[in-house]
């Protein structure tokens, strides 16, 4: 099934409000996620209140730069959310480049003074680096690899491991995932009431979806036994 097909499913869906044709939509939708870019699919998820699916565009959006970004799909309220929440993981990210995990030194390490100091400097010149990069900022998971084999200077080889150890927990960053999981569901509680069906009577959603069966059965290349609408409860 076409993009468009799928769209005019939902389309029709809302218009005889059709719970059995929402749902064959957002099925095909569910399988087309990952192809179809996140401004679009913020666009088709607020036009036809689809709260998951809005969701998950909106944790791609911020992972975009802002300049390849669609201005005119995206409402105001998502956008000036987006600018915000970029904002908020932006300074997020400049604290973490900036300030190493304290220095949590083991028995063997016969130079602390030393050791602490390599480690914010190491720190600076590896993570700091690669999270902050110009051209090419890295994840934190990708940068963790990268600064697992950077040179670590006078920092004690035991002490070095168990940071490392404790890094790769990625514990400073989860603050990152939890802005965007609670900004999407904000958002989408805010702009988002999913229809429930439940004032429409039986009889005439079925006649419903009788008209749209034979609407879909005109479009060329869809069969008619490629999925059926089941009657609704």
């Amino acid at each position: 099934m076409s993009d468009e097909m799928m769209v005019q499913l939902l389309q029709l869906s809302q218009k005889y409000q059709s719970k059995s044709a929402r749902e064959h939509g957002l099925k095909r939708l569910q399988n087309r996620l990952w192809h179809i870019s996140p401004t679009k699919l913020v666009s088709i998820s607020l036009k036809y209140q689809i709260k998951d699916v809005f969701e998950h565009a909106f944790s791609q959006l911020v992972q975009l730069h802002v300049n390849k970004l669609d201005c005119d799909i995206l409402t105001i309220p998502v956008w000036n959310t987006l600018i915000m929440a970029k904002e908020q993981l932006d300074l997020h990210r400049r604290i973490v480049a900036c300030e190493p995990p304290p220095m949590v030194h083991l028995t063997r390490c016969q130079d602390r003074k030393t050791c602490d100091d390599d480690w914010r400097q190491v720190w600076w010149n590896g993570m700091g680096r690669f999270l902050l990069d110009g051209r090419n900022p890295l994840s934190f998971d990708d940068a963790m690899r990268q600064f697992q084999d950077f040179d670590y200077g006078a920092v004690c080889p035991d002490c070095w491991r168990q940071m490392l150890d404790f890094c790769k927990q990625g514990k400073a960053f989860t603050h990152e995932r939890r802005l965007i999981d609670n900004t999407c569901q904000e958002l989408a509680s805010r702009l988002i009431k999913e229809p429930t069906f439940d004032s429409f009577n039986d009889s005439c959603n079925s006649h419903y979806v009788i008209l749209i069966t034979k609407f879909l059965m005109h479009h060329r290349n869809f069969r008619g036994d490629d999925w059926k609408f089941r009657r609704l409860e």
